[in-house]
């Protein structure tokens, strides 16, 4: 039994669930206030605990899936404490079949969201770096302070490669971030982010619960219209029309309001086939042309050097070694 776990929680099975929690499925025992033990339900959970109570990491955790549940599917919250958060447990498929449907829920979520500013109502860890994530009216100097340099700051005390490609690493991501205006030459589209969407972070669940209910079957909130495509079809769930009883949904969330493009991004940094999502994605959410090569490499830059920094993993270093290359070599708008 874990320390400080609920009475009425039994773990069965120890499972993967990122690098910073223990996670385990098992049964949780709810009983409402003022009802008898025989009413009693119990339901299958997904149980993650952490030490790190400090930083009261699980109650953030709880509190941005509750932030975000207006918005887009995500699992219930059933229990929470310093130490142990308890979600529904959801039986997941992320393969590729299911991005179209992905590329809805989020270019819904971009779409009827849109603001005028970027920040958070809370400061959070972008893996190993605190993030603050107080209001600003500007992308570009809210993304350099709050992300950007505290992640050079991290690389610099960690260390990157041996010897000279440390300081050459370094080197680069400091003559990035002083020509980062030029990647944003007209202002970014501002809207609410999940802020962490990697392919580990989704999926669709055939059997919908109730947590899904306010965004209709498709996953999309029932206030957003679905876009028609270049034939002017307007396919209410599945990407041929077929109804769908599922949803697709997303957990680990950091949310914040920012460009859109950083989603798009964290999306497509590691596994995701891009064009399978932004084909979808971009009749909610026109496509940015100018520069948008570059801001995508900004932020695979960014991924995947905190990849690095979570795992240790040279090939990180090194696709974020080629893109800044590039990028430090930009000069002008494409």
């Amino acid at each position: 039994m874990e320390p400080a776990c609920p009475d009425s929680l039994v773990l069965r099975k120890r499972i993967k669930g990122g690098r910073t929690n223990r996670c385990y499925r098992g049964v949780f025992t709810n009983t409402s206030p003022g009802k008898e033990q025989e009413e009693a339900t119990t339901v299958p959970v997904f149980a993650k605990f952490n030490d790190n109570h400090q930083e009261c990491i699980l109650r953030k955790e709880a509190d941005m899936l509750e932030f975000l549940q207006n918005h887009v599917p995500v699992p219930r919250v059933l229990h929470v404490s310093d130490h142990c958060l308890i979600l529904e447990y959801l039986q997941m498929d992320n393969s590729n079949k299911h991005i179209p449907q992905l590329a809805k829920v989020i270019g819904s979520l971009h779409q009827a969201t849109v603001t005028d500013r970027c920040g958070f109502h809370m400061d959070n860890f972008h893996g190993p770096i605190a993030v603050n994530n107080t209001w600003d009216t500007n992308w570009v100097t809210f993304f350099r302070n709050s992300r950007w340099n505290p992640l050079c700051k991290e690389l610099a005390i960690r260390g990157t490669y041996s010897g000279d490609g440390h300081d050459a690493i370094l080197a680069l991501t400091e003559e990035v971030s002083a020509k980062m205006d030029l990647f944003f030459p007209t202002p970014p589209r501002l809207c609410l982010l999940h802020g962490d969407l990697h392919h580990g972070n989704w999926g669709y669940c055939a059997a919908a619960s109730a947590s899904a209910s306010s965004c209709g079957t498709s996953g999309l909130p029932s206030s957003v219209p679905e876009p028609a495509d270049n034939k002017g079809n307007r396919d209410g769930n599945g990407d041929d029309g077929r109804e769908t009883a599922g949803a697709v949904y997303v957990f680990d969330p950091l949310p914040l309001y920012g460009h859109n493009e950083f989603d798009l991004a964290s999306l497509d940094c590691f596994v995701m086939p891009k064009d399978a999502f932004l084909e979808v994605y971009h009749r909610y959410m026109p496509r940015e042309e100018v520069m948008f090569a570059e801001r995508r490499m900004l932020y695979h830059s960014f991924f995947r050097l905190i990849g690095f920094l979570l795992t240790g993993d040279e090939e990180h270093l090194l696709k974020a070694h080629g893109y800044l290359t590039t990028l430090a070599l930009t000069t002008g708008t494409n």
